[in-house]
């Protein structure tokens, strides 16, 4: 608590620099593997992930978060949440095994019960290091934790290339997906040096229990609104369709989980160690919100200006009907975006209930979208989602922020400066391109339309006062902390 601003920045940096490296490794691993495994065997995989991926919200019971945002916990206790994860992570393994046959059966195609359980082990090797990853988090050992992303999804990655390349098909993503959460439970294991013991269920247990149940079905709402979308695709327009509708989706949402993977857990620990003290969780919780949102919304809307080059290049030409898919998405991933924050700190004030009264409102919703889209395809679905979303954004948000202390005008200064910045880049890029970059290669388009993105978006955004105080403090920090050069930074605001 002593310098709990500049370890959760320290932890920040370190997290996005590891991210940075994840992210490279899925790009070389998906440009590689989009070339050996046809779309009909991604639509294989993602109608399994779909259901599994519901499952797996169930197998950490929320526990994680609930280790985290508790202001202590002994050794008993975070014993009696461990068996409680790995009971249920065999639990959910069995699930799959009984529900394959029903699954392949749903779908018509028996090849997705050997992938259902293929990939329901993962469950087992998940649940095991759930506690210890919680540990290891609440000391913000976060270098640590890179270490170990990086390690678990170079290995996977790698053993999915060397199958896919000998002719496994979809065997291989299957293996690929089982394989991350053992390596990852194996790291977390050595780094945390803990073995856990047999100890009763004291009360504050069962608190953590309840808190965690909350967060579990908002979850479970979420992500089933969220991914029906799939499920219907996959029955009603087939395979081909929904491995389309799932790359798009992947690749269009891939900016923002990474930044959510870099970020989210260290900014959800450091908001709950100051929830007790409203002033400075508020200046806290707006540094982060404008910090997220500032990398985000250009990331996301550079995506989708250039999808074209962006497919060609990732996935090759035999995926071009993912782009119109892609851009008609792009709306959701910045509602995401934005509202994501918003959920770290309901999380941290233990507010858990009113998110998952916010789920249930919008789950109709998003359904009757989904619904709508349904019988005009995948583009269908994508844009009527991405209206439902947009429309409901701002109701969501506001009601979201009340009681906090944070009211929805901060959310809308930390915004504006970077909504403006990345749409001075955006026409700029859009110009260049069609004036002077079209005769050029895919590759080198990108890279070059990249570098004046970047640099026109970073110009702009730096006029905004918020802006420039902000990224100067966090600079300061990390300059004190000696990740970043002290011969560079931003003047701070008048």
């Amino acid at each position: 608590m002593e310098n709990l601003r500049g370890k959760s920045i320290h932890a920040g940096l370190t997290k996005i620099i590891a991210q940075i490296g994840r992210v490279i490794i899925k790009i070389l691993s998906t440009m590689v593997l989009a070339r050996l495994i046809a779309p009909s065997d991604y639509g294989l995989i993602t109608m399994v992930v779909t259901f599994t991926g519901f499952l797996g919200l169930f197998s950490s019971l929320g526990l994680y978060h609930a280790a985290i945002q508790c202001d202590s916990i002994s050794a008993d206790q975070s014993s009696a949440l461990f068996w409680i994860t790995l009971l249920f992570g065999l639990i959910l393994f069995a699930v799959c095994v009984a529900l394959a046959p029903a699954i392949a059966s749903f779908y018509g195609d028996p090849r997705l019960v050997a992938a259902t359980i293929i990939i329901g082990t993962g469950f087992i090797f998940s649940g095991a290091g759930i506690q210890h990853g919680a540990m290891i988090s609440r000391q913000m050992r976060y270098g640590r934790v890179a270490i170990i992303e990086l390690t678990s999804d170079l290995i996977s990655a790698a053993v999915a290339i060397y199958f896919a390349w000998i002719g496994y098909g979809y065997f291989a993503l299957a293996y690929m997906i089982a394989l991350q959460p053992l390596i990852a439970t194996i790291g977390v294991w050595y780094s945390a040096r803990w073995v856990p013991k047999i100890p009763g269920i004291d009360v504050h247990v069962t608190m953590m229990l309840r808190f965690g149940r909350t967060m579990t079905l908002t979850s479970a709402i979420t992500y089933f609104t969220s991914n029906l979308q799939n499920v219907l695709i996959g029955k009603f327009w087939g395979e081909e369709a929904i491995g389309l509708y799932g790359r798009s989706n992947y690749l269009i949402s891939f900016p923002i989980d990474t930044l959510n993977n870099a970020i989210g857990d260290v900014a959800f620990n450091a908001l709950a160690q100051v929830k007790r003290d409203r002033a400075r969780l508020r200046r806290s919780f707006l540094q982060i919100y404008t910090c997220v949102v500032a990398l985000t919304l250009p990331l996301t809307f550079a995506c989708a200006l250039f999808a074209d080059d962006v497919i060609a290049v990732l996935l090759g030409p035999r995926w071009s009907e993912v782009v119109p898919i892609f851009r008609l998405l792009t709306p959701t991933v910045l509602v995401f975006a934005i509202n994501n924050p918003i959920g770290w700190l309901l999380s941290a004030l233990g507010m858990a209930e009113r998110g998952l009264k916010i789920a249930l409102v919008s789950a109709p919703l998003v359904l009757a979208g989904v619904m709508i889209g349904l019988p005009y395809g995948p583009e269908g679905v994508a844009l009527s989602y991405s209206a439902v979303m947009m429309l409901k954004a701002i109701p969501i948000a506001t009601w979201a922020l009340r009681d906090t202390g944070i009211h929805f005008r901060d959310i809308m200064t930390g915004l504006s400066g970077a909504l403006v910045a990345t749409i001075a880049a955006g026409i700029l890029c859009y110009v260049l391109e069609a004036e002077l970059l079209s005769s050029m290669t895919p590759l080198l388009r990108l890279a070059m339309l990249s570098l004046v993105f970047a640099v026109t978006y970073v110009l702009v955004l730096m006029r905004s006062a918020t802006h420039r105080a902000v990224f100067a403090e966090v600079l300061q920090e990390a300059r004190n902390l000696g990740v970043a050069p002290r011969k560079f930074g931003f003047k701070r605001a008048a």
